[in-house]
Protein backbone atom coordinates (compact mmCIF):
# COMPACT_ATOMS: atom_id res chain seq x y z
CA UNK A 1 0.00 0.00 0.00
CA UNK A 2 2.25 2.08 -0.88
CA UNK A 3 1.49 6.07 -1.17
CA UNK A 4 -1.58 5.04 0.95
CA UNK A 5 -0.02 7.31 3.61
CA UNK A 6 -1.70 4.31 6.08
CA UNK A 7 1.11 3.81 8.75
CA UNK A 8 1.05 -0.29 8.66
CA UNK A 9 2.04 -1.98 11.87
CA UNK A 10 5.18 -3.75 12.16
CA UNK A 11 5.55 -7.15 13.05
CA UNK A 12 9.33 -7.81 12.99
CA UNK A 13 9.35 -8.87 16.49
CA UNK A 14 6.72 -11.34 16.12
CA UNK A 15 6.38 -15.12 17.25
CA UNK A 16 4.12 -17.81 17.44
CA UNK A 17 4.05 -18.49 21.13
CA UNK A 18 1.65 -21.95 20.83
CA UNK A 19 0.48 -23.75 17.92
CA UNK A 20 -1.65 -27.34 18.64
CA UNK A 21 -4.75 -29.06 17.61
CA UNK A 22 -7.16 -30.07 20.25
CA UNK A 23 -9.44 -32.78 20.34
CA UNK A 24 -12.86 -32.12 22.22
CA UNK A 25 -14.87 -35.09 24.42
CA UNK A 26 -18.57 -34.92 23.82
CA UNK A 27 -20.02 -32.22 25.86
CA UNK A 28 -16.69 -30.90 27.00
CA UNK A 29 -16.22 -26.73 28.10
CA UNK A 30 -13.10 -25.32 28.79
CA UNK A 31 -13.33 -21.44 29.61
CA UNK A 32 -10.31 -19.18 29.70
CA UNK A 33 -10.83 -15.59 31.46
CA UNK A 34 -8.05 -13.89 29.89
CA UNK A 35 -5.99 -14.93 26.68
CA UNK A 36 -2.72 -12.71 26.42
CA UNK A 37 -2.41 -13.74 22.71
CA UNK A 38 -4.17 -12.97 19.28
CA UNK A 39 -4.90 -16.13 18.01
CA UNK A 40 -6.32 -18.16 14.81
CA UNK A 41 -8.68 -20.70 15.84
CA UNK A 42 -10.32 -23.30 13.24
CA UNK A 43 -12.50 -26.46 13.27
CA UNK A 44 -11.28 -29.33 12.04
CA UNK A 45 -13.95 -31.59 12.37
CA UNK A 46 -17.13 -31.75 14.67
CA UNK A 47 -18.80 -28.63 16.19
CA UNK A 48 -19.58 -26.44 19.29
CA UNK A 49 -19.67 -23.30 20.32
CA UNK A 50 -17.04 -20.87 21.35
CA UNK A 51 -17.92 -17.58 23.17
CA UNK A 52 -15.35 -14.63 23.26
CA UNK A 53 -15.96 -11.66 25.07
CA UNK A 54 -19.45 -12.25 25.49
CA UNK A 55 -20.03 -12.83 21.79
CA UNK A 56 -20.87 -16.11 20.69
CA UNK A 57 -19.52 -17.68 17.98
CA UNK A 58 -21.03 -21.09 16.52
CA UNK A 59 -18.14 -23.47 15.04
CA UNK A 60 -18.16 -26.15 12.51
CA UNK A 61 -15.87 -27.65 10.18
CA UNK A 62 -13.71 -25.26 8.25
CA UNK A 63 -15.10 -21.96 10.07
CA UNK A 64 -12.40 -19.79 11.54
CA UNK A 65 -11.82 -16.95 14.30
CA UNK A 66 -9.58 -14.70 14.18
CA UNK A 67 -9.38 -13.36 17.61
CA UNK A 68 -8.03 -10.18 19.29
CA UNK A 69 -5.69 -10.24 22.49
CA UNK A 70 -6.55 -10.26 25.89
CA UNK A 71 -9.86 -12.07 25.22
CA UNK A 72 -12.36 -14.09 27.60
CA UNK A 73 -12.79 -17.47 26.00
CA UNK A 74 -15.41 -20.08 26.56
CA UNK A 75 -15.06 -23.54 24.90
CA UNK A 76 -18.39 -25.77 23.94
CA UNK A 77 -17.95 -28.90 23.02
CA UNK A 78 -21.30 -30.68 21.14
CA UNK A 79 -22.83 -33.49 23.01
CA UNK A 80 -22.68 -35.92 19.73
CA UNK A 81 -20.03 -34.49 17.67
CA UNK A 82 -17.30 -32.72 19.35
CA UNK A 83 -15.05 -30.14 17.79
CA UNK A 84 -11.46 -31.06 16.79
CA UNK A 85 -9.71 -27.86 16.48
CA UNK A 86 -6.16 -26.21 15.64
CA UNK A 87 -4.90 -23.16 17.06
CA UNK A 88 -2.09 -20.60 16.67
CA UNK A 89 -1.21 -18.54 19.64
CA UNK A 90 0.73 -15.32 17.85
CA UNK A 91 2.48 -12.83 20.24
CA UNK A 92 2.63 -9.26 17.72
CA UNK A 93 5.46 -7.45 20.01
CA UNK A 94 8.17 -9.22 21.78
CA UNK A 95 10.73 -7.22 23.73
CA UNK A 96 14.29 -8.60 21.93
CA UNK A 97 15.67 -8.16 25.01
CA UNK A 98 14.41 -11.18 26.78
CA UNK A 99 14.27 -14.40 25.16
CA UNK A 100 11.23 -15.77 24.01
CA UNK A 101 9.36 -17.91 26.75
CA UNK A 102 6.75 -20.22 24.53
CA UNK A 103 3.34 -20.71 26.15
CA UNK A 104 0.86 -18.79 26.64
CA UNK A 105 -1.02 -16.77 30.07
CA UNK A 106 -4.61 -17.73 29.99
CA UNK A 107 -5.04 -16.31 33.44
CA UNK A 108 -3.12 -14.38 36.52
CA UNK A 109 -0.62 -16.25 37.97
CA UNK A 110 0.68 -17.63 34.79
CA UNK A 111 4.13 -18.02 33.80
CA UNK A 112 3.80 -15.36 30.87
CA UNK A 113 1.23 -13.23 33.14
CA UNK A 114 3.13 -10.40 34.01
CA UNK A 115 5.53 -10.54 31.17
CA UNK A 116 5.56 -6.48 30.65
CA UNK A 117 7.65 -7.34 27.21
CA UNK A 118 5.06 -9.36 25.20
CA UNK A 119 2.66 -7.04 24.30
CA UNK A 120 -0.54 -6.40 21.36
CA UNK A 121 0.14 -4.55 18.27
CA UNK A 122 -2.96 -2.49 16.71
CA UNK A 123 -4.05 -4.03 13.38
CA UNK A 124 -7.54 -2.24 12.20
CA UNK A 125 -8.25 -4.46 9.59
CA UNK A 126 -8.31 -7.74 12.66
CA UNK A 127 -9.79 -5.24 15.24
CA UNK A 128 -12.52 -7.60 16.99
CA UNK A 129 -13.90 -11.31 16.16
CA UNK A 130 -13.09 -12.34 12.57
CA UNK A 131 -14.74 -14.70 10.90
CA UNK A 132 -14.55 -17.36 8.06
CA UNK A 133 -14.06 -20.75 6.12
CA UNK A 134 -11.20 -22.54 5.24
CA UNK A 135 -11.46 -24.79 2.29
CA UNK A 136 -9.23 -27.71 1.80
CA UNK A 137 -7.58 -25.90 -0.98
CA UNK A 138 -7.07 -22.32 0.41
CA UNK A 139 -3.46 -20.57 0.98
CA UNK A 140 -4.84 -19.71 5.04
CA UNK A 141 -5.69 -23.47 5.81
CA UNK A 142 -2.61 -24.68 3.92
CA UNK A 143 -0.54 -22.03 6.29
CA UNK A 144 -1.89 -22.34 9.40
CA UNK A 145 -1.28 -26.58 8.83
CA UNK A 146 2.21 -26.13 8.39
CA UNK A 147 2.45 -23.67 11.32
CA UNK A 148 1.24 -26.44 13.73
CA UNK A 149 3.43 -29.02 11.98
CA UNK A 150 6.66 -26.76 11.76
CA UNK A 151 5.98 -25.91 15.76
CA UNK A 152 5.55 -29.11 17.02
CA UNK A 153 9.02 -30.39 14.92
CA UNK A 154 10.78 -27.64 16.72
CA UNK A 155 11.99 -27.32 20.47
CA UNK A 156 9.60 -24.44 21.04
CA UNK A 157 7.05 -27.07 21.34
CA UNK A 158 8.69 -28.47 24.42
CA UNK A 159 8.08 -25.27 26.59
CA UNK A 160 11.86 -24.05 26.24
CA UNK A 161 13.26 -20.16 26.00
CA UNK A 162 15.49 -19.42 23.23
CA UNK A 163 17.40 -15.70 22.39
CA UNK A 164 16.26 -13.89 18.85
CA UNK A 165 18.55 -14.61 15.93
CA UNK A 166 20.09 -11.83 14.45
Amino acid sequence: MAGSGTSQPSFANAFVALATYYQFSRGERISQPCVLSRMLLWCKAGKGVVRVNNETCPLSVNDFLFLPWGRSIMYQADEKEPFFVGGIHIVPNHDRKHKIGYGVAHREGDACWRASWRKDVTIAELAGIKRGSLSDTTALRHLAEYTIQRYSAEPGASGCSVHWRS
